[in-house]
């Protein structure tokens, strides 16, 4: 199936308010700066009521979207801004872009219905997530919309965000609090009040780097974002597998403890009923399975080119305000994400593996998912810290010199997998007056990715996964995958996705 998409209109929206002088600047972290150059894409289908309300007609629609957008801009200025350098963001209210376009072959019912592919997707959005979009100036835009009107009814809002200022995190906080402000919004009433609710400045805890010290690291990393031939497809768990599989992961941990602690169960006498056992976090749980066939395509690769590479690495991407002491409000915009905390698995150790799944396919996920627990654990406040001072200093061993330069090579000899969770985050509240998304996308920023997202029934799993296209194809046959990744309720299955 395909979408023909024409372009209505362009407009640039500004704050409904001028940006205090004081709120002018907006000044760049360590975390900003090395944030993939890449834009942070969401995309929501939305079924009007069909009630004949004036939020339901395309204009009246459109009207409430654009004044409640620049009310939000308000209080999110730094995306109505432009990059003044590599340090600070100038805050000159130059707009945010919004671009109205019209569906004219195509229903947003097949779209939620079947697989779409690239021409059904990527078109829905401003720009494209890879790219650098810029304005009539020429300068990089740091927020885009594009509101796509289907004839046969419906609606999708894409939204992108670059990445160099805001995580998926500040994403769904922004796009609540657009949301709000459009179901308040009544004939051009501007709301200004707490501008500076979101925006603060955390350089004093991640102070800014000079990058140039860095050259060469950053070329790198930004190329293997950058990575072309790629291909995204999106899996889905469904809520059921998910909990027979930390099921399995749970007993898997039991028999382990009893192989190790043969004395347990009898010093304890507890039935194994009643013992309160460890069980993985349904993001975990999926992580495991997901990293467990990035590691099977590595050994595989490193047995047919001869490499003598020791681990796999998985990155888990950490929300930090919660982590921090004292902690970031969740609403705090910003990259507030560590991405450079490793779990590590041996590609040249058979007898792991064999280890590990002594105790059955459960056994070898438990593996992994304790890894991945005991990497996230290790991201605290005190760890963050030290980095990012170190980062800031520049020397060889600092956070860019040493954590991202093992991060590039990794990803360059093709073991790492970078898994971003975006569960929890509550996309599917978003109402802007027409009822809440039927469904919502995204499209994964750079090679090696994988996206967590929460399925419309908050028990299953929407995976995002981008590999290259040799490596997509034995991924997607993967034994795990294949016995956890299934169809959606709603008939959606495993799609592809160019956002090169």
């Amino acid at each position: 199936m395909g979408l023909k998409v024409e372009i209505t209109s362009t407009e640039s929206i500004k704050p409904s308010s001028p940006t205090p002088h004081h709120l002018r600047t907006h000044n760049l972290t360590i975390l900003d700066q090395t944030a993939p150059s890449c834009y942070v894409p969401l995309c929501l289908f939305f079924y009007p009521h069909t009630s004949s309300s004036s939020s339901s007609s395309s204009s009246s629609f459109l009207e409430s979207l654009k004044g409640s957008l620049a009310n939000t801009l308000n209080v999110y200025h730094p995306l109505a801004g432009r990059y003044r350098d590599a340090f600070a963001v100038d805050c000159n209210d130059a707009g945010a872009e919004f671009v109205n376009a019209r569906v004219v072959a195509g229903s947003m019912s097949d779209v939620v219905r079947q697989a779409p592919d690239d021409d059904v997707l990527v078109p829905l959005l401003p720009c494209r997530p890879r790219g650098r979009h810029v304005d009539s100036e020429g300068e990089l835009v740091l927020l885009a919309v594009q509101v796509s009107f289907f004839d046969g009814g419906g609606v999708s809002i894409g939204v992108c965000v670059w990445h160099g200022l805001a995580d998926a995190c500040t994403l769904a906080c922004f796009l609540a609090t657009w949301s709000g402000f459009a179901t308040q919004y009544s004939g051009g009433r501007t709301i200004s009040e707490g501008n500076d609710a979101v925006v603060e400045d955390c350089t004093a805890v991640f102070p800014p780097a000079d990058l140039s010290l860095h050259g060469e690291c950053m070329e790198r990393f930004r190329a293997a974002v950058a990575t072309p031939g790629t291909r995204t497809k999106r899996f889905v768990f469904d809520g059921g597998k998910i909990a027979a599989l930390r099921r399995g992961i749970e007993e898997s941990s039991w028999r382990r403890r009893l192989v190790a602690e043969p004395e347990f169960e009898i010093s304890e006498k507890i039935p194994l009923r009643h013992v309160k056992l460890q069980q993985p976090t349904r993001v975990t749980a999926v992580a495991a399975v997901i990293w467990a066939a990035a590691i099977k395509i590595a050994r595989d690769n490193k047995k047919k080119k001869s490499r003598r590479d020791d681990v796999h690495i998985a990155a888990m991407a950490t929300n930090l305000r919660p982590r921090m002491n004292p902690g970031f409000a969740e609403h705090v915009m910003g990259n507030l994400v560590q991405i450079p905390v490793f779990a590590e698995w041996p590609l040249n150790d058979e007898a792991a593996v064999e280890n590990a799944a002594e105790h059955g396919r459960g056994g070898y996920y438990g593996a992994l998912a304790g890894k991945l627990r005991e990497s996230v654990r290790n991201v605290t406040d005190e760890s963050v810290r030290k980095a990012a001072v170190a980062g800031s200093g520049g020397s060889p061993s600092s956070f860019l010199g040493g954590l991202m330069r093992r991060f590039v090579e990794a990803h360059d000899g093709g073991n790492l997998l970078v898994i971003s969770s975006w569960c929890r985050f509550p996309f599917y509240e978003v109402d802007f007056g027409v009822g809440k998304p039927s469904w919502i996308c995204t499209f994964t920023m750079s090679h090696n990715l994988a996206v967590l997202m929460d399925a419309k029934d908050g028990e299953g799993i929407e995976a995002w996964v981008t590999l290259s296209a040799d490596e997509m194809s034995e991924f997607e046959n993967d034994a795990g995958m294949l016995q956890y990744a299934t169809s959606s309720s709603n008939g959606v299955g495993v799609h592809d996705c160019d956002v090169n």
